[in-house]
């Protein structure tokens, strides 16, 4: 232990005399390192554990891969289908839900709010508790009643909204015409199906013969055995329903996760390998470093070991070296991860990303760059560390500096190193310039129309208030009109969609 303090202290007098040679060193390890470990964390969140649900790797849901631009279209599910799920070998728990726009009314300007209306095993299902107040129970929407006027804000509702108030539980939420009871605050990682606010299902209405399902498959079934099994309720529904287009649907099971990695896989596993290749440049440009180095302390070594000091002793003081170094570029290089995966979030899109996505630095990361800092160590200490073998040291001993420093016994390592690091700058430079271009084509689509200056804003419209079509028209292009004497406003339309901005 004694030996392996004293190399350490000597290795870091060895850094606080080369300043700048250290500093450029620790940043390289540094910046590789933090690209890697935020990139890493980004995976770790996104395809390894993206939702917070219990047992997320069992929860599933019906989607229609039949759309070849992989769009994810979840079919209803016809009720007498649904009682039969509840039933099936394969299935643990069955979820009915549904989506709607509704007008939030409860402060003087009306919001357009995703609603999400769940059975009421729904959060038991999930496993989430609230983080304000409590979600609503099986008692608030019994199966075949009117279920209880209660609703559940998501965290980012509840900010926005809401001001971020604790005291919102117990307080009034009026959607529509409306009046319902707030009773908690769901954690910010929870945002099932994107929506801001989640209520009841009504199952009462007898009108309604389908609903939108999630299934928890039972310990030990895949997808495909699950599938198996679903496949006969889903023809006998296709034959009971043949109107309902189920015929042409290619219905296959999606887990939560499936979601990104059909979606992001592929294009963070590209990132995943442009940053380590990074990091590879990082190892390289250090290991050319220590090498040059080393070559200037020639005469160092030459001296030890005359003095009787052994090749292994030596090379052990040089990996401690290179290791203090990459311990230290480790180090600042998981500070400047904290710093960014804060920043990386707000930068990710919204339509493929969950809304209350986080990504923290966890233990996994936090590993992973503890064996980065011993790799990085080894990798860019032992090369040059190599170099201390060098049999016959008396010409080391006899030649000059610069003598000794221009018969570089390393000299076709140090070229294969450089030409490397160019080889793999490279391949990051023109991987960077077709991105560049490809993102500049996709600026330079023609839309049909100029996106500058154009605003949306969704539009609430009470079914109650307008019952007429006549009615409804006639407020929308009021609506319409007040808004095109807006200051500043050239003209005004409606639409059902908005339009698409660059």
């Amino acid at each position: 232990m004694s030996i392996l303090l004293q190399d350490i202290r000597f290795a870091l007098r060895q850094a606080w005399k080369q300043p700048t040679f250290s500093v450029v060193a620790i940043l390289s390890l540094a910046l590789g390192i933090a690209a890697s470990i935020t990139l890493f964390s980004v995976i770790y969140k996104v395809l390894l554990r993206p939702t917070p649900y219990r047992e997320a790797d069992r929860v599933v849901r019906f989607v229609d891969l039949s759309d070849k631009t992989e769009t994810e279209y979840t079919p209803p599910i016809y009720r007498e289908q649904i009682r039969q799920l509840k039933e099936s070998r394969s299935i643990d728990d069955v979820v009915e839900m549904d989506e709607r726009y509704l007008a939030d009314r409860t402060f003087d300007i009306p919001r357009d709010t995703d609603v999400v209306l769940l059975s009421g095993n729904a959060f038991r299902f999930f496993g989430v508790p609230a983080m304000l107040g409590r979600t609503f129970l099986p008692s608030d929407a019994p199966s075949g009643q009117a279920p209880q006027l209660v609703a559940v804000l998501t965290y980012q509702y509840w900010r926005r909204r809401f001001n971020g108030n604790p005291a919102v539980v117990g307080q009034t939420l009026r959607l529509d015409n409306r009046s319902y009871t707030i009773l908690g605050v769901m954690p910010r990682a929870f945002n099932w199906w994107d929506s801001d606010l989640y209520l009841p299902l009504d199952t009462s209405d007898p009108s309604r013969q389908a609903f939108m399902t999630v299934l928890r498959l039972k310990p030990g079934v895949s997808k495909t055995q699950a599938m198996a099994e679903i496949h006969p309720l889903l023809e006998q529904m296709n034959r009971k329903h043949p109107h309902s287009g189920y015929e042409q649907m290619n219905i296959q099971l999606m887990s939560t996760a499936d979601r990104y990695r059909r979606s992001l896989g592929k294009a963070l596993y590209v990132l995943l390998a442009a940053v380590i290749l990074l990091l590879v440049i990082g190892c390289v440009n250090v290991s050319i470093l220590l090498l040059a180095r080393g070559v200037t302390r020639q005469r160092e070594f030459a001296v030890r070991l005359a003095l009787g000091a052994s090749p292994g002793r030596v090379i052990r003081q040089l990996l401690t070296e290179s290791l203090v170094l990459g311990f230290a570029g480790t180090v600042l290089g998981v500070i400047a991860t904290y710093r960014t995966t804060t920043l990386v979030v707000p930068l990710l899109p919204w339509q493929l990303f969950t809304h209350g996505l986080e990504i923290p630095v966890q233990l996994p990361a936090l590993v992973f760059a503890v064996v980065l800092a011993i790799l990085t160590g080894v990798i860019v200490g032992l090369l040059p560390a190599l170099q201390v073998l060098e049999p016959d040291i008396r010409p080391l001993l006899q030649a000059s500096s610069r003598n000794a420093t221009a018969d570089i016994p390393g000299r076709r390592l140090y070229s294969i190193l450089i030409a490397g690091q160019i080889a793999f700058a490279m391949v990051l430079l023109t991987a960077a310039a077709s991105a560049i271009s490809s993102f500049r084509l996709l600026q330079q689509i023609d839309l049909g129309y100029d996106p500058n200056h154009v605003a949306d804003f969704p539009i609430p419209v009470d079914p109650s208030s307008y019952t007429t079509r006549e009615s409804r028209s006639n407020y929308l292009r009021q609506l319409r009109d007040r808004v095109g004497q807006v200051p500043g406003a050239i003209s005004a339309s409606l639409g059902v969609i908005g339009p698409t901005s660059q």
